[in-house]
């Protein structure tokens, strides 16, 4: 049925060929000037039949043979072209690969490699970075100046850059309750050896209750942790930790130019940025 459907005109070239002669011969020697036709013997129309049906079988079988080599040529035409677009597309994907790789690479030397950690006590010396967010400044107005150097157990948060390249417009978010901000961070530049510490809300809230003689563990109050930086290549890259027994585990860690790790939510607004104030420690300390 297929080679029926594939082949049906040559196959009614072949018919039309052989049938319409006839018809046209037997109306033709009834009428002047093929009257003369019909007087001819049996051997000369076998030789005119043979002859014709062989020609008939001839053409048919040429354009039977021409037909299926052009199908053919056009099959093998349009796989070549196939595989020459198959080879454009994948040298066009390897190529955007390179290139990805290339610009991941390059953006991937600047990217910092850093801790968070809980710490027990503000650093002392007179290059220390410990930074008070602005909603404790608020919470800890009662409190003095000095109080974050009135203990060695306050709670506080270390950031801490393990490589050498710097952090730089630094925003630290804390979160209580997974949802509801807790303190927010603003810092110029984190460099290698030289870890921020931070003194939040909880911070205050812990040393009010220390004043009362009732001091209390408030880690488990901070849910999750944010960190946003930029590189200095300009890439912004932000991280996620949440609280994991004593420690804090990172969760999430999206970069702007990383292709499997795009997001969106990375970006954040560095307008009217103004650095986290600075908390110069005093040098008494007492003992919890």
């Amino acid at each position: 049925m297929k080679w029926l459907k594939d082949n049906w005109k040559a196959i009614g070239l072949i018919v039309l060929g052989l049938l319409l002669p006839m018809l046209i011969l037997n109306f033709a020697m009834d009428s002047t000037p093929f009257d003369s036709l019909s007087n001819a013997d049996d051997s000369a129309w076998l030789g005119f039949w043979g002859g014709y049906l062989g020609a008939v079988l001839s053409i048919g079988g040429l354009y039977w043979q021409t037909s299926k080599q052009i199908k053919l040529e056009t099959k093998n035409r349009k796989e070549a072209i196939s595989r020459q677009d198959q080879q454009i597309q994948q040298q066009e994907s390897n190529r955007k690969e390179d290139i990805e790789r290339q610009r991941d690479q390059y953006y991937n030397e600047a990217r910092a490699i850093f801790t968070i950690s809980t710490s027990n006590e503000v650093e002392r010396s007179q290059n220390a970075h410990n930074y008070m967010s602005r909603q404790c400044e608020d919470e800890s107005s009662e409190l003095g100046h000095n109080w974050p150097s009135n203990t060695n157990v306050l709670p506080l948060i270390k950031i801490d850059n393990l490589s050498d390249s710097p952090m730089l417009v630094v925003k630290v978010i804390f979160y209580k309750n997974d949802k509801i901000t807790a303190d927010t961070f603003f810092i110029n530049r984190i460099n290698n050896g030289e870890p921020a510490t931070l003194i939040s809300t909880f911070s205050a809230s812990w040393y009010k209750k220390y004043r009362e003689k009732k001091g209390e563990d408030y880690w488990g109050n901070i849910s999750k942790i944010k960190v946003f930086y930029t590189t200095n290549k300009g890439e912004q890259v932000s991280k996620e930790f949440v609280k994991y027994n004593d420690t804090f585990k990172l969760v999430t860690t999206c970069n702007q130019y990383q292709p499997n790790r795009k997001n969106m939510n990375i970006l954040y607004s560095i307008e009217n940025f103004v650095e986290s104030k600075l908390y110069r420690p005093v040098a008494t300390t007492l003992k919890y």
